[in-house]
């Protein structure tokens, strides 16, 4: 073999590890969704793309495969040829191919993709869909064995993503939250983190976290006329109005304020014209509710206990103020459920969410299914509904009972060993 045949093979090896090593990269960061977005408009590159991510664990296979085969080659040739040529340089082959191959074959070819990955990805498809089709047989064995042993590794096989999963994401956000202003410049936004957290924490949340509790619903019997109905609805300011039979626990519909005015004889009651209702348990998960509510195109439904009484009503409001925050409208009164006395103290309404202290000024208050307020969770800690004065510890603070009755907590104040950071005494807009 002459020299010049050498340098054809060794470039033509260098060009093969170049495309696949492209190739690879471009593979596993591809946007799947743009592709399916493309390919749902009629782009052929975009369907074919679409077929190889499909099986994107095959695919990966074929290319390190073919790469690994090229360096095989060109190893191979370049070290036959110096055995023949210069013996005693024979040994130098791996120190002549290793920064060609680093730098030619791999690092330059990754680096230039990352920029257009999706872009390189249409246009390897339709060479990589034909050597697929070759190696078919080869690709099928690797597959199977790849698949055998994650499995005695004690890996799922059907974990094939290699992206960012649930707990990776609360991670990263965790991480960034415990970063400096200047570390963080170009990493999620703590606006972006607070709505990242609730995303995920949706659809682990219950009915329970989210409803408006019984005490605090505005009811009316189902006797009530349509001229008393339109009275409650003048001074509460709501536009549906639960109706009970005999008990508020037993509702039994909601009527609306337009069937209200829609209605000729006022007089009349409102179980002529209420609504039927659907029921929750309390148990159920967030996102259920929001999916059965866009189903039947219900904006309100009961939540009830195990013993089938009601202990509360959810509305779609709710549910998106679960991920966008609290929102307020011409009816509500903007009360503060949390001011901050120094920088050291905060006083806080009971019926404060746990969730919303904590994501508001950095409390790590602990969470739990038996309750979801401030008030809740002393009430639960203590074992009794407790008196002013009375004090909890949890963790780093020190929870004191400022203001409550016979039946319940109506406000505490939260001392912390370490001062509020700056972006958490500033007011809320």
């Amino acid at each position: 073999m002459i020299l010049a045949e050498v340098v054809v093979v060794l470039i033509g090896c260098l060009i093969a590890q170049a495309f696949f090593s492209a190739s690879e990269i471009a593979l596993v960061t591809a946007d799947e969704i743009k592709v399916r977005a493309e390919t749902e408009r009629g782009q052929a590159d975009a369907r074919m793309l679409d077929g190889l991510l499909a099986r994107r664990d095959r695919l990966l296979a074929m290319v390190l495969t073919t790469n690994n085969l090229a360096t095989v080659i060109a190893s191979t040739v370049l070290t036959t040829w110096l055995h023949a040529t210069w013996p005693r340089w024979e040994l130098a082959a791996p120190f002549i191919l290793t920064p060609l191959t680093l730098v030619l074959g791999e690092s330059i070819p990754k680096l230039l993709t990352l920029r257009q990955p999706l872009a390189f990805a249409r246009i390897a498809a339709r060479p990589l869909r034909a050597m697929a089709a070759a190696l078919a047989p080869l690709l099928s064995a690797e597959t199977y064995l790849s698949r055998s042993l994650r499995g005695l590794m004690g890996v799922s096989p059907e974990i094939q993503s290699v992206f960012l999963s649930r707990d990776d994401l609360v991670l990263l956000i965790r991480r960034a939250t415990g970063e400096s202003a200047a570390a963080r410049h170009d990493a999620i936004l703590p606006g972006e983190q607070q709505m990242i957290g609730r995303i995920l924490r949706f659809s682990k949340s219950e009915a329970r976290k989210a409803m408006v509790p019984l005490v605090r619903v505005e009811a009316i019997p189902q006797t009530t006329t349509l001229a008393a109905a339109i009275e409650v609805v003048r001074r509460e300011g709501f536009s549906r109005l639960p109706v009970f039979d005999k008990r508020i626990v037993n509702i039994i519909g909601v009527v609306h304020v337009f069937d209200l005015l829609d209605a000729p004889d006022r007089e009349r009651p409102v179980s002529e014209i209420m609504r039927s209702v659907s029921y929750c348990a309390e148990s159920t998960p967030l996102d259920r509710i929001l999916l059965a509510m866009q189903r039947t195109g219900e904006n309100l439904a009961v939540v009830v206990d195990e013993y089938g009484g009601a202990s509360g009503i959810i509305t779609v409001e709710d549910l998106l103020e679960e991920v966008v925050g609290e929102i307020e409208d011409e009816y509500d009164t903007g009360e503060e459920l949390a001011r901050v006395i120094n920088s050291r103290t905060l006083s806080v309404a009971a019926r404060a969410p746990i969730v919303q202290l904590n994501e508001r000024y950095g409390l790590r208050l602990p969470e739990a299914d038996d309750y979801a307020t401030i008030g809740g969770m002393v009430v639960e800690r203590l074992g009794h509904i407790p008196k002013p004065g009375e004090q909890l510890t949890v963790g780093e603070l020190t929870i004191g009972v400022t203001r409550s009755d016979a039946r319940a907590v109506r406000e505490v104040t939260i001392l912390l060993s370490q001062a509020l950071r700056p972006e958490h005494l500033r007011p809320r807009r």
